[in-house]
């Protein structure tokens, strides 16, 4: 193999990650669609679809570092080189594919960090105010309880029965 072939591999399998990364995107826009909605049944479709589309990323990844690793090795770049110095070496074809390659990949990755953490902040919002919620419903379980070791103890959720004779 020579290095335009091995580039050219590098390049493939970075597309392959994009299109990957933005169909996990636009998956995680449902996900969170139906979080809202509170459609449980689609919630589960799309955590499914999640999960075998974290699997094709992380499958890509290692093709990917793979594939990167040997162009380095060929090109006989060390560990501390960056990829910047590893574009200087490639011809301009190649290294213009694969910086714009780069960049792509880079803006997909914040697209899925982007989806994330909009769900995660509407989640964590939620937690907090049913918690806030729940505090004030039932002030008896507000604070911190501690066992006899000094550990802290969950609050018990069983129902309980006050017997009071007068």
């Amino acid at each position: 193999m020579n290095v335009k072939t091995v580039a050219i591999e590098v390049c493939d399998v970075i597309r392959a990650q994009i299109m990957t990364l933005e169909t996990i995107a636009a998956e995680h826009s449902r996900l969170q669609e139906a979080v809202l909605n509170r459609d449980w049944e689609s919630l589960e479709e799309q955590i499914r679809h999640l999960q075998q589309r974290a699997v094709e990323a992380a499958t890509l990844e290692d093709q990917r570092k793979s594939s990167y690793s040997r162009l380095r090795q060929m090109l006989g770049l060390g560990p501390e080189e960056s990829f910047f110095e590893l574009l200087c070496r490639l011809e301009d074809e190649e290294r213009t594919e694969l910086a714009s390659l780069y960049r792509g990949l880079k803006i997909a990755v914040m697209r899925v960090a982007s989806a994330n953490g909009g769900l995660e902040a509407y989640v964590q919002s939620s937690t907090e105010t049913i918690d806030a919620v729940l505090k004030e419903l039932f002030p008896e379980r507000k604070g911190t309880i501690y066992g006899r070791s000094g550990r802290v103890q969950r609050h018990d959720d069983r129902a309980f029965v006050v017997n009071q004779s007068l």
